[in-house]
């Protein structure tokens, strides 16, 4: 995970593929255990909307999945992370980096060739309490601990010298296109840092292409 600010708050209102799935036929973002529905629990996480955090993971947390069970102390962690509880974040942790979760959770094909280095949710999920404050303590070999600080670089050391790059604006506003899916997608646009989107006043408000 990033140390940039401006990049994680970007990411963290970057929730708009996640309104286009379904799921028998109805939208994934509203169905626990659905990646659609993940995203935007980690989007909630990222940005610190605790209140919306906290309501999104009850939902999940009253669902009892059968085939997706090893997924359950991915919203376990972010739901004591709404409540700012350490001991349950640590808690959630800790199951997350057992051997039985983790030897499933570590070689996702997300995360390439990155299972060779780190084992990348619990990484994930452990730096996202220290960008919010809680040096949470996980002693296992998949978690480079050094990596876990949230230092940010100084602006000149995400210069890369191709005007190309270093001019473009990270929050330019995407653009609606009546050919695409979502037909207004310049609502759905990050905003900088100082202001944030409404994530859950937004998830209906797509202008289908249908």
């Amino acid at each position: 995970m990033s140390d940039n600010h401006e990049i994680v708050h970007w990411y963290g209102q970057f929730f708009i593929s996640a309104l286009q799935d379904k799921y028998k036929r109805l939208p994934a973002y509203a169905q626990p255990y659905q990646p659609a529905h993940f995203t935007l629990a980690m989007c909630y996480a990222l940005l610190g909307s605790w209140d919306d955090l906290a309501e999104h993971t009850e939902i999940a947390l009253t669902a009892q999945p059968t085939k997706l069970k090893n997924y359950r102390c991915d919203y376990d962690f972010l739901h004591a992370l709404s409540q700012g509880d350490c001991v349950k974040m640590e808690a959630a942790l800790s199951e997350l980096f057992s051997g039985k979760i983790m030897r499933h959770r570590r070689v996702e094909r997300g995360f390439g060739d990155v299972d060779k280095l780190l084992y990348g949710w619990g990484f994930i999920h452990t730096k996202l309490a220290w960008l919010h404050g809680y040096p949470i303590d996980i002693d296992n070999p998949w978690l480079p601990k050094d990596l876990l600080p949230v230092e940010s670089l100084a602006d000149e050391a995400y210069q890369s010298g191709i005007d190309v790059i270093d001019d473009f604006d990270l929050f330019t506003p995407f653009e609606d296109d009546p050919e695409k899916w979502c037909k207004n997608a310049s609502l759905f646009s990050p905003k900088p840092l100082g202001e944030q989107l409404d994530i859950a006043a937004l998830i209906d408000q797509v202008d289908w292409n249908r």
